[in-house]
């Protein structure tokens, strides 16, 4: 089987290869690895005193190897199709190992050959920051291909305009609506609150709003030099269920849309597991079918699929996106009791899956 495209945005199905064919396919998997393996190394070379660490080079391999057999593009799961090959390593490295190059040095060099994206995606806001910080910008430097990344966050983490300009006005964040149930009991919560109370929101909100358009702040909470609390925060999050998009009256100047332009032009996004997984299904990452995908620290992935009550989603079937997709999951190896899955219960969806540890 082999990715092809079908002319819907790029999207690719699979077709079958004839031998000779899929001969060059099994040619073009080795030539990608060893391309891939070739940009780790120049980026180690061009590294002023970077020590060599044998662990490092071992794991690179390995992603090397699996994303460049792993076959790309969805399938359609009723026209009795082989089922695609679907490449999986669990990579088990410890402290000082340099598991970011590991992983992003190969994994970008080969989705540039193969015309695809990678998504990393991260248990800590910590390690988002150093990769999109430190270890992106630098590895850019050093590349021999240039490529673009960018940081994807979930819509709560912006500013709605709509509603900072409705709380820097009067202090609330919706308009009174004649069809709103519960009109009543919100008037009287209003007319119980302290006019003090109400001043100083209004204040609050007023300056974030001066700040926003005078540019001296992007929209985004955490750049904020002290983000607020969550219930601050909250009156003035975008969220989906309210947003209009395209007919907002502040649509041109959402910063969630601003930054959504940004991921459209990126080869690599660097997301979280929270929104990895509350994302399953909607267009808002890459399609898992059609990238490379890197789940780091993703020992934490069971219990942040618990804490979004969508553990379903992550257990329930093999044959689930997340299962579909190739990927490299580094943390503890999946004969961990941490993992969701044991020797007895992994999931049999006709992938290759590999346990390796880096040392």
């Amino acid at each position: 089987m082999y990715p092809t495209g079908d002319g819907d945005g790029g999207r690719q199905t699979l077709e079958p290869l004839a031998p000779q064919a899929m001969r060059h396919y099994c040619m073009s998997q080795q030539v990608w690895a060893a391309q891939a393996l070739e940009s780790f190394d120049a980026v180690v070379s061009a590294t002023e005193g970077f020590r060599s660490r044998p662990g490092q080079r071992l794991m690179a391999e390995q992603v090397a190897r699996t994303f460049s057999t792993a076959t790309l593009g969805k399938v359609d799961e009723e026209s009795g199709e082989a089922a695609p090959t679907r490449a999986i390593a669990v990579i088990q490295a410890g402290t000082g190992v340099g598991k970011s190059l590991a992983y992003c040095a190969p994994a970008i060099a080969l989705a540039l050959s193969r015309g695809t994206r990678v998504l990393i995606s991260t248990a800590t806001v910590a390690l988002q920051e150093q990769l999109v910080n430190k270890d992106l910008p630098a590895l850019a430097a050093l590349m021999p291909q240039p490529f673009k990344f960018a940081l994807a966050k979930g819509r709560g983490r912006y500013v709605c305009k709509l509603k900072l300009d409705r709380l820097a006005g009067t202090g609330e964040a919706e308009e009174e609506g004649e069809d709103d149930l519960f009109a009543e009991e919100e008037a009287a919560a209003r007319a119980k609150r302290p006019r003090h109370e109400t001043e100083a929101r209004i204040q609050f909100y007023s300056t974030m709003a001066q700040t926003l358009s005078k540019g001296a702040w992007d929209g985004d909470r955490d750049s904020l030099d002290t983000p607020p609390e969550p219930e601050v925060w909250s009156p003035v999050a975008a969220e989906g269920a309210s947003c209009t998009g395209k007919h907002c009256p502040a649509f041109s100047q959402c910063t969630y849309y601003d930054k959504r332009k940004e991921l459209v032009g990126a080869q690599v996004i660097v997301a979280n597991h929270d929104l990895l997984l509350s994302s399953l299904g909607a267009r808002v990452l890459p399609e898992l079918d059609n990238c490379l995908l890197v789940l780091d620290e993703a020992h934490h992935l069971p219990r942040r699929s618990t804490s979004l009550r969508a553990a379903w989603i992550y257990r329930a079937s093999p044959g689930s996106s997340a299962c579909r997709a190739g990927a490299c999951a580094l943390g503890h190896c999946w004969r961990s009791k941490r993992l969701p899955t044991s020797p007895n219960t992994r999931p049999n969806c006709g992938r290759r899956c590999r346990t390796w540890r880096a040392s």
